[in-house]
């Protein structure tokens, strides 16, 4: 029999579902890599740094509510509250979330505004730069945290707790830069780039995953200072950054690079510098206005975006309702992170055989059903528990998806496309967080049908989305983006230019 590129033997008959099931998805991977050293040297840091990101996602939510401070001193004997200075269990859940909604919700907005100029500078002047800068930014982030937590009350500390927030936001454009770097490094064929795409969620999933799992060892010790965690995070993110440093080479093109060259040598002038400086800042706008196809793209992003903030409850949700300790629900959901990532590997290769309108009808079906079913989370935690490891198993679509979108514009355009994404992602995800957390849907002290009004909404918002993305993709040809595009850019051309 023969053997494959792997060791492994091929089947002699279509029968065998076994073989072909592993060797499938494994062959589909292995095209895709036109220069497997550079996509390994690039996905070798991204797991450190997915890690260290998600791991810090996780002590937001903690850390806030250790800072608390009320009349109400902590009891021994009684339960923890979050705050070894506040033992109102109720009022430090209260204020905690709803500063996290502000501070999350004002993050992912500065992030939506400035993805779109560190897409341009990607673009222009290199795709490291921008990484670096990114990290640099979380690294100096968390290192004022632990300073934060040296102070007496959340009040005292809210504005460098603010500026933590903001730094992470203004610098940060890990998605937009590395899967620009991954189309840089891969062959322009769909499944080949959707393979590439797949490789590079599953190494998040793995990431995020593992930070998961050191979450909830930590979130168990019920700490009362966070000062030697934010600590240890910031000496991780630093080291990360020297790693990928050394590790990591510039994957911008050289045709890109000629660009970048002659941009800066108009720079040297005042009226170049004003050109170009307005270009930057007309570019995402220009992109948006000449695509249709991405207009509604962004259009079922923003549904879907809002109906995102219900996340970001769940944890204080079981801390009110059901009575649990913190980490509980990140030990019972860690797992799906796991299931995310076999979803990506084995099922995300074999969904990419049949037609995108298919796959995305039966996940949007089901996504929207496992959503619903969030509405008895009053009364059942299986309403919360079922549906994240079940939607896990969906994941297998979003290489798909970010594959689809990737091949309707130019290579030049690839890092702007997906700022964009994150712009209109992060622009309703900014006011979903800061919605499901206020009083006004979130109250700790719920129960019954009321508390369950946060979660029909997501439920509802959610559906509108995919319907929007499901007409979308059911009325649009894969290769005809493009051309529709540049038909339109061409009209808009001198009315943008100076």
């Amino acid at each position: 029999m023969p053997f494959d590129d792997f060791g492994l033997q091929r089947a002699d008959s279509k029968t065998d579902l076994t073989r072909r099931f592993l060797y499938q998805p494994l062959r589909r991977v292995h095209t895709c890599f036109a220069n497997p050293t550079k996509i390994q040297q690039l996905l070798f840091p991204y797991f450190f740094l997915s890690l260290i990101y998600a791991l810090g996602v996780h002590f937001y939510g903690p850390f806030l509510r250790s800072l608390v401070v009320c009349d109400v001193k902590s009891e021994v004997g009684v339960a923890f509250s979050g705050s070894a200075r506040c033992g109102d269990t109720n009022l430090v859940l209260t204020v905690a979330q709803a500063q996290e909604g502000r501070l999350v919700g004002m993050k992912l907005l500065v992030h939506g505004v400035a993805g779109p100029f560190l897409a341009v500078l990607a673009d222009t002047s290199g795709r490291r730069p921008v990484l670096l800068l990114g990290m640099v930014g979380f690294t100096t982030a968390f290192f004022l945290f632990a300073l934060v937590s040296s102070i007496s009350q959340l009040h005292g500390s809210e504005l460098i707790v603010s500026l933590c927030f903001f730094l992470e936001g203004a610098t940060s454009a890990f998605d937009v830069v590395f899967l620009s770097m991954l189309a840089d490094l891969t062959p322009s064929r769909s499944a080949a780039r959707a393979a590439a795409f797949s490789s590079y969620f599953s190494v998040g999933a793995l990431g995020s995953a593992t930070a998961a799992r050191l979450a909830v060892v930590v979130l168990r010790l019920q700490l009362r200072s966070y000062t030697v965690v934010w600590l240890l995070v910031g000496a991780a993110m630093a080291a990360v950054t020297v790693l990928f440093f050394f590790v990591v080479s510039e994957t911008l093109g050289p045709e890109a690079k000629a660009r970048a060259a002659a941009r800066d040598r108009g720079l040297l002038s005042r009226r170049g510098y004003a050109r170009t400086a307005v270009a930057n800042i007309l570019a995402p706008a220009k992109l948006i206005a000449s695509s249709r196809f991405l207009q509604l793209w962004l259009g079922a992003l923003l549904l879907n975006s809002l109906s995102s903030g219900i996340l970001g409850v769940e944890a204080s949700f079981t801390l009110a309702v059901y009575a649990w300790r913190p980490g509980d629900l990140q030990a019972l959901t860690w797992p799906s992170q796991f299931i995310a990532l076999c979803s990506l590997t084995l099922l995300g290769p074999l969904a990419s055989r049949y037609k995108l309108r298919s796959v995305l009808l039966c996940s949007m079906l089901a996504s929207c059903s496992v959503h619903l079913s969030g509405v008895l989370a009053p009364f059942t935690p299986v309403a919360i528990v079922g549906p994240s490891l079940f939607h896990s198993a969906l994941a297998f679509g979003k290489p798909l998806m970010t594959a689809f979108l990737s091949g309707q514009f130019r290579a030049d355009e690839q890092a702007k496309v997906h700022a964009v994404t994150h712009l209109c992602t992060n622009l309703g995800a900014s006011v979903s967080i800061a919605l499901f957390s206020g009083p006004l849907l979130f109250r700790p002290e719920a129960r019954g049908w009321e508390a369950s009004r946060p979660f029909l909404l997501s439920a509802l918002l959610h559906f509108a989305g995919n319907g929007v993305r499901l007409l979308l993709i059911s009325t649009t040809p894969e290769d005809s983006g493009s051309i529709i595009r540049a038909a339109a850019a061409t009209k808009l051309e001198s009315a943008l230019e100076l």
